[in-house]
């Protein structure tokens, strides 16, 4: 079924007062895309596709031209301000082309669902969430004003606040993966050893604790350069004295010796990874 197809891209910017510092229709979809991006690719074998856009819009984030760049065959209607009506809006930008026997379909950029939907079982059209199947734009231009669509049930994500983006996100990639520094050893995290976040040869983080009086035995490694920052407390390594703040470098093949002048925390990186790689003297 082929259809004129309408996105509005209203409520853009809501996201910055949560921290966002690009527009939601910037943001980027499981599949790589921006949300601009997914939902005009998607729709768009389904037929001609208009969008409408803020002016303002346009001109602090140029979403014209992004859309321009990408869709030139895309229909781009600039408008001052939406109405609190997105369908209103629509009637009074494209009325003239839209009252038709073609069927509509009336979405926000910020919806994602299953759109192959058939509405011919329909008596008018379908709704779903902020998404409109009409089926044909004069009933559309006739009834935009009446309740008169049948509600669809079916799966769907509608991204209008941050929350459901972040519901979204952990459907296809699973939630944020959290553990306990005290669930590996010595504060060993990352490395070709068990237990770690992330098992791997290629180099080896450790979260490190020394207390105070602690004296380091005098040892070397002979495959690892050794990367440190000293997060708390002060040391001596060597004849250097190391504080806070300050990063510290070992060479594969250095010998050290380090005596902790105060309880220490010190963020260890040793490239490659051996547990095997320590020689003591």
């Amino acid at each position: 079924m082929s259809f004129n197809i309408v996105i509005s891209f209203a409520e853009t910017t809501h996201f910055f007062e949560h921290g966002f510092i690009q527009p939601k229709y910037y943001l980027p979809m499981a599949n790589g895309k921006t949300m601009t991006e997914n939902i005009i690719d998607a729709l768009s074998v389904y037929g001609k596709i208009s969008v409408i856009l803020q002016k303002d819009e346009c001109d602090k984030y140029t979403l014209d031209n992004f859309i321009k760049n990408k869709y030139p065959q895309i229909n781009i209607i600039y408008i001052e301000t939406y109405t609190p009506n997105i369908l209103e809006t629509i009637i009074k930008q494209l009325s003239h082309t839209l009252n038709n026997d073609t069927s509509l379909l009336i979405t926000s950029y910020d919806q994602l669902m299953d759109w192959n939907i058939d509405i011919q079982e329909s008596t008018i059209g379908l709704v779903i969430d902020a998404t409109f199947f009409w089926k044909h734009g004069y009933d559309f231009c006739k009834n935009y004003k009446s309740n008169v669509l049948e509600k669809k049930d079916i799966d769907y994500y509608s991204f209008k606040t941050p929350t459901q983006y972040y519901s979204y996100l952990e459907s296809k990639f699973g939630s944020v993966k959290k553990n306990k520094l005290e669930n590996m050893t010595r504060g060993w995290l990352i490395g070709n050893f068990t237990p770690s976040i992330l098992k791997t040869d290629a180099f080896e983080v450790g979260y490190l604790k020394h207390y105070k009086g602690e004296v380091w035995p005098a040892h070397l490694h002979k495959e690892a350069d050794e990367y440190n920052i000293l997060i708390k407390g002060s040391l001596l390594i060597n004849n250097e004295t190391i504080s806070v703040g300050e990063i510290f470098v070992i060479p594969k093949g250095m010998l050290t010796h380090a005596t902790f002048l105060e309880d220490c925390e010190i963020l260890c990186i040793k490239v490659p990874s051996n547990t095997k790689d320590k020689y003591c003297y």
